[in-house]
C-alpha cells in the first residue's frame, strides 16, 4: 500500500502538462486545393485528451466540441469545413479549452489555411506552336506561374509524340523538357506533337492542373544556290558583268551570313561587291576577268540556323578575242 501510495504520488507530479496539439491537415501552413475539406487535429498527453469544453474559432465563427466535430479515441479530432471559399482565400482557425484526463489544461494553438482553387497559369510555349527548328535535340518548354501555392515542379508531365517523361528542368519560370537527357532526337521533316501538365503544390484534394498541347516543325535543310548569269561552265565574250546567283530557302535566308569566294577574292557583308534582294545575290566583281573564273559559296544560312551542305564552286571561261581582218579574209568564200 505504501508502494502503490507513493506510485500514485509520482503519477501526479509526472502528469503536470496539458495535451500538445498539431495540425495533421492541411499541412502547416499549405495550401488547400479544393474549397470542401475537413481539418484534422492531433493531440499528445500521457494521460489522453479530454474534448469536453474544446471551443475550434474559424474566422468569425467559434464551435464548441462536439458541434459538427467528430473524435477518434483521446488523439484525433476531426472538425469539417462547410463554408464556401474563393481562390486565394485564407482563414485563421484555433483550437483551445481542451485538457487531459488528470485536468491539466492544454496550450491553445491556431493556424492559417489558405485556399488554392485555380491552375498555374502558361503564359509561353517554346517553340512557339507551329514554329520550325532546326535542331536535332530542341528544347520544349513552358513559362508558368502559380502566385499561391507554386508548382509542383516534380510532377510536372511532357507528353512528346506519345511518350510520357515526368519532371523538369527550372530556369526562372520557365519549364523545361531536354530530349537528350531522355535520348530522344528529331530529324528533318518531323512534326513533333507535344501536352505539358502543370500541377500546383494545392494538397487534401487532388491539386489544380493546367494543360496544353502543341506542335512544331523540323526543318534541317540549308539553303540552296544556283547560278543564273553567266551559266555554270559557260563562255562569256565580255567584261565584268555582273554574277547573279540564286539562293533560296522556305524559311529564308540571312543575308549577313553569305560568303562568296571569287577568283583570289573573299566577300562578305556589308561588302559593297554584294547586294541581296529577295533571293538573287549579286557579285559586282571590281576587277577583271580571267581566262578561267572560278567562284565559291562557302557559307549561307537560312533563318533558323541551318547551314549550306557543302561548298559551292561555280566556273565560267572569257573569250575576249576579235577576229582578225586576215581571218576575215580567208573565211570568204571565193566569187
Amino acid at each position: 500500500e505504501r508502494s502503490r501510495g507513493l506510485g500514485d504520488v509520482y503519477k501526479r507530479q509526472v502528469d503536470t502538462e496539458g495535451p500538445l496539439v498539431e495540425l495533421v491537415q492541411p499541412e502547416d501552413e499549405g495550401y488547400i486545393s479544393c474549397d470542401s475539406t475537413e481539418v484534422i487535429f492531433r493531440f499528445y498527453d500521457i494521460s489522453g485528451t479530454d474534448f469536453v469544453g474544446t471551443i475550434v474559432q474559424f474566422g468569425e465563427e467559434s464551435f464548441a466540441y462536439p458541434d459538427g466535430m467528430e473524435s477518434f479515441g483521446d488523439t484525433l479530432l476531426i472538425f469539417p469545413l462547410t463554408s464556401s471559399f474563393s481562390d486565394g482565400d485564407s482563414v485563421y482557425i484555433s483550437v483551445s479549452g481542451f485538457s487531459d484526463i488528470a485536468g491539466n489544461p492544454g496550450a491553445s494553438r491556431g493556424w492559417w489555411l489558405r485556399f488554392d482553387l485555380s491552375p498555374p497559369e502558361i503564359t509561353s510555349l517554346i517553340p512557339a506552336p507551329g514554329s520550325v527548328s532546326s535542331r536535332t535535340y530542341q528544347p520544349i518548354g513552358v513559362v508558368a506561374t502559380d502566385s499561391l501555392s507554386g508548382i509542383d515542379v516534380d510532377s510536372v508531365l511532357f507528353v512528346v509524340d506519345g511518350d510520357e517523361f515526368t519532371g523538369c528542368f527550372v530556369i526562372g519560370d520557365t519549364l523545361y523538357f531536354y530530349p537528350d537527357s531522355f535520348g530522344v532526337a528529331f530529324h528533318d521533316g518531323d512534326t513533333v506533337s507535344v501536352c505539358v501538365s502543370v500541377p500546383d503544390r494545392g494538397r487534401i484534394c487532388p491539386p489544380n492542373v493546367a494543360d496544353t498541347c502543341w506542335s512544331f516543325l523540323v526543318n534541317q535543310e540549308g539553303p540552296s544556290v544556283e547560278l543564273i548569269t553567266p551559266p555554270d561552265h559557260s563562255i562569256i565574250s565580255c567584261q565584268n558583268i555582273p554574277v547573279e546567283l540564286l539562293i533560296t530557302d522556305e524559311n529564308g535566308v540571312i543575308p549577313e551570313s553569305i560568303v562568296v569566294v571569287f577568283n583570289e577574292d573573299t566577300f562578305c557583308f556589308p561588302s559593297p561587291e554584294l547586294s541581296f534582294s529577295d533571293t538573287v545575290l549579286t557579285v559586282d566583281y571590281p576587277e577583271d576577268f580571267s581566262d578561267t573564273n572560278r567562284l565559291f559559296v562557302v557559307s549561307a544560312y537560312d533563318s533558323i540556323g541551318n547551314p549550306l551542305g557543302d561548298i559551292i564552286r561555280f566556273e565560267f571561261c572569257l573569250l575576249y578575242t576579235s577576229p582578225s581582218p586576215r581571218d576575215l579574209s580567208t573565211s570568204r568564200m571565193p566569187s
